[in-house]
This record gives C-alpha cells, structure tokens and sequence, in this order.
C-alpha cells in the first residue's frame, strides 16, 4: 500500500477525529481571507494598488497610517490563523500515538510511519486551506452584494501575496513541528506510544520526596491531593 493510498483511507476511516480538524482549519483560513479581502476592497491592503478612487476615504497621510496599521493587523491575524493550523495538526499525531505504537509493534518502520502520517496531515491541511479560500471568497462575495445593496460600492480585487505567505507559512511550519512532533513519537518505545495522561513508567507507590513548606501549610487535604 502506498502512503497516499494509506493516509486517504485512514482520513476517511477516521472521520470522527478528522472531520472537525478539518472543519477548524476550514474556519479559521476563510475569515482570515474574508479579513484580507475585505481590507482589499477598501484599499488599506499595502500590497494591493486599488483601482478606484473613493471621496469618502482617507487620502493622504492618514490612508497611509491606516494602511500600516491594518498591514500589521493583518500579519498579527495570519500569524494566529498558523498557529492554530499547526496546533490543529499537532494535536492530530499525538493522538496517532497509539495507532502508531500498534503499527510499531507490527513491524512497520519508523520512516514508512512518518509518511504515513505525515502526508495525512497534508491531506487535512490542503482540503481545509482549499475549502476555507471557497468559503472566504463566497461569503465577502455575498457581503459585497449586500453592501452593494445599501448603495455601498465593494470591490473585489484577487490577493496572491497574503494568500500565498499564509499558505506556504502554514505549508512549512506543519513540515518543521507537526513533523518533529512525528518523528518524536516514531522514536519512542512502544510502551511509551500507548500512554496517555499517565506516564506509562509512572511509580504510584512511590512518596513524594519534596513538599514545599509554603504548600504544606495549606492543609492536609492539598497534601493528600498532591
């Protein structure tokens, strides 16, 4: 079985745990291009030229303050929009981990495993970004009709320098720490891939060697609970 082969049919087998990841990153990419198309539309994009001239517009100085300042809300917006698509898909391998041990402890290699998983994760990543650009242009489309409709003239002009640095940022940075993340669990005894919350090693017989004093003080029912 090839890896494509292996990652499509276990995105589709585990529907339950894919499809809301998929959903977030469906989320978070089509407000992130609502935002930029909308700024776009009212010529505070700082890579965009508009090609119309508004009255009721800053012009001048201020147009080019405002234009900073929605240039920066924009990067702090993406940067978010990144975090959460690699959050999202990190948290997708970590609980892979048993799954993982179980091909582990099948034989399967730990270099077949990451791309395995890792090409999964892409699959979820490219549907999600594919799905939210759709669902970003449809819904600044459908408010620029009704914005259109209050005699508030929207334009619409194409973005590629935003939509580009949020997909290729999102593109690597699922690469570097979705796929350490990966790499880490592929490294770890098969023992260890099976325990969750609790370290599979963990001693509860064991006292506790240290109470600080300050602790302590609070009660007997915070030692215990400790």
């Amino acid at each position: 079985m090839s890896s494509f082969d292996f990652a499509l049919k276990d995105f589709y087998r585990k529907k339950n745990q894919t499809y809301p990841y998929l959903l977030v990153i469906t989320f978070v990419i089509g407000i992130t291009e609502f935002l930029i198309y909308f700024t776009s539309s009212l010529g505070l994009n700082a890579f965009i030229q508009p090609l119309f001239s508004n009255s009721y517009y800053f012009s001048g100085s201020i147009n080019a303050v405002y234009k900073q300042f929605n240039t920066l809300i924009q990067i702090l917006f993406m940067i978010l929009a990144v975090f959460i698509v690699i959050s999202i898909t990190t948290t997708h391998i970590i609980n892979k981990k048993r799954d993982i041990g179980i091909m582990k402890a099948l034989g399967t290699l730990p270099r077949r495993l990451y791309s395995f998983y890792l090409l999964e994760v892409y699959i979820i990543f490219f549907i999600g970004f594919f799905l939210g650009l759709i669902g970003g242009l449809v819904s600044f489309g459908i408010f620029s009709l009704v914005m259109n409709s209050f005699f508030i003239s929207i334009i619409f002009q194409i973005d590629v320098i935003f939509t580009t640095i949020l997909f290729v940022s999102c593109f690597f940075g699922i690469y570097i720490i979705t796929g350490y993340t990966l790499r880490k669990i592929g490294k770890e005894k098969v023992m260890k891939t099976f325990s969750k919350d609790i370290p599979y090693d963990y001693n509860a017989l064991k006292k506790l060697q240290f109470i600080p004093k300050w602790l302590s003080s609070l009660g007997t029912n915070i030692k215990i609970s400790i």
